[in-house]
């Protein structure tokens, strides 16, 4: 059976771990274009594989072309992507088909849970609906009092380091934030044992 990373006995706390990582190894993700969606995910496997967790992230069946193409799914339908399912040899090839399969629509709605701006921390997300098939997403990496502020790819794809945004009292930019609130990863679904 094909294995991407070799599990480990769980943390008593995934969340925890996950926003300590974050704070000390974004920087060495943060440097290669990407889409916004690639970013977060990146950071979440990446996190994953070091720490021997298993991930289980849902996803719709469909197309999402960044190019002007189709962009439809059947959201009647969730299916999982199960990095220890059999199907990945590697953290890449799991990486990879998540970065290319589970778009921001799909964290914010099916992966995440909303959080109070007051709980937020570094890891979590900031989450716009921008139409019904195109969704904005960034990865919070500093909280200095109020001030947040964000990293994000994009389409087309940008360095999430020269991609920055910085909120104080109110997150919004002018555009929605998805549910008024941050998101978090919702650990106990998509992480076996957490």
């Amino acid at each position: 059976m094909a294995i991407p990373w070799a599990l480990k006995p769980s943390s008593k706390n995934v969340v925890a771990d996950y926003h300590q990582w974050v704070k000390t190894h974004y920087k060495l993700h943060n440097r290669n274009p990407c889409l916004c969606n690639w970013f977060p995910l990146r950071i979440l496997v990446e996190f994953a594989a070091e720490h021997g967790v298993r991930l289980k992230l849902i996803y719709w069946p469909g197309s999402a072309s960044t190019t002007g193409g189709r962009r439809a799914w059947n959201t009647k339908k969730e299916l999982v992507h199960d990095s220890h399912g059999g199907k990945f040899n590697s953290k890449i090839a799991y990486r990879r088909k998540v970065e290319s399969t589970v778009t921001a629509r799909m964290i914010g709605t099916l992966n995440t849970s909303a959080i109070l701006k007051a709980e937020a921390r570094v890891g979590d997300l900031l989450l716009r609906d921008l139409t019904a098939s195109f969704w904005h997403i960034e990865l919070i990496t500093d909280i200095t009092g109020n001030v947040i502020t964000t990293e994000a790819g994009s389409t087309p794809a940008v360095v999430p380091k020269n991609h920055k945004e910085v909120y104080g009292d109110t997150l919004t930019d002018g555009r929605k934030l998805y549910e008024n609130k941050p998101r978090r990863w919702d650990f106990t679904s998509i992480c076996s044992g957490a």
